[in-house]
């Protein structure tokens, strides 16, 4: 109870600030003002419209953008969609970082946000799966016994943009390196579709009509 007073309270300040910065860059010429204090009810029915909703659909579109740049390479590998990955990669942290304060309902409920967001990566234990035999597919990615840190943004970051934050579409084919590079384009490959899974699972739990719709019965809280 405790908890849920300390995120309503957290919740009526964000938005306050918000209407006081909006009133600040627009200020009417006529002082008229509502001074009355948003009640409960109205925050909570708030936060999924102008928070939840509008930053997790951000991430969803970017990491359908992701996806296609994947698809791309992973038929044929190159530079351009590796830059395209790491651009709209970059777009789904920031869209995730802005509602990550506030992890009221499924996402949280549901465990989606270690799903998708533990980190650090485990890179030993990450480059002991790329030089092992297993397949790196969908039943491997899904499999409840993997650890979090090692499927989601981070893993996906660390193939990506390497440990310098320079590899290249070259890495993902040679099979001089350590750990192999298709290695690391399969793993990269059953990690995309998990990450939009899990992606799209967190959209459509804040989108009012949508399955999974916590929206809607967050929206009937309050007194």
């Amino acid at each position: 109870m405790r908890t849920k007073k300390i995120i309503l309270l957290s919740l009526i300040v964000l938005l306050s600030i918000t209407a006081c910065h909006k009133a600040d860059n627009n200020a009417p010429t006529t002082n008229n003002t509502n001074t009355t204090p948003p009640t409960s009810a109205q925050v909570i029915a708030d936060f999924c419209t102008y928070v939840a909703a509008p930053d997790y659909t951000d991430m969803y579109n970017n990491a359908i953008t992701f996806q296609n740049a994947e698809a791309s390479f992973y038929a044929n590998p190159n530079d351009n969609d590796l830059n395209t990955m790491r651009t709209s990669w970059k777009a789904m942290r920031a869209a995730y970082e802005l509602a990550e304060g506030f992890l009221i309902g499924p996402i949280a409920t549901q465990n989606l946000d270690p799903n998708i967001d533990t980190w650090p990566v485990e890179k030993n234990e990450l480059d002991s799966i790329l030089n092992s035999n297993d397949s790196l597919n969908a039943s491997f990615i899904n499999n409840p016994n993997l650890q979090p840190s090692l499927k989601g943004f981070h893993p996906v970051e660390y193939l990506i943009f390497g440990t310098t934050g320079a590899a290249t579409a070259a890495s993902f084919t040679t099979t001089a390196s350590v750990p192999a590079g298709p290695r690391k384009m399969q793993y990269l490959h059953a990690l995309t579709a998990n990450m939009v899974s899990v992606v799209t699972q967190i959209k459509n739990s804040y989108v009012v009509g949508s399955s999974n719709d916590y929206a809607s019965i967050l929206n009937s809280a309050g007194p």
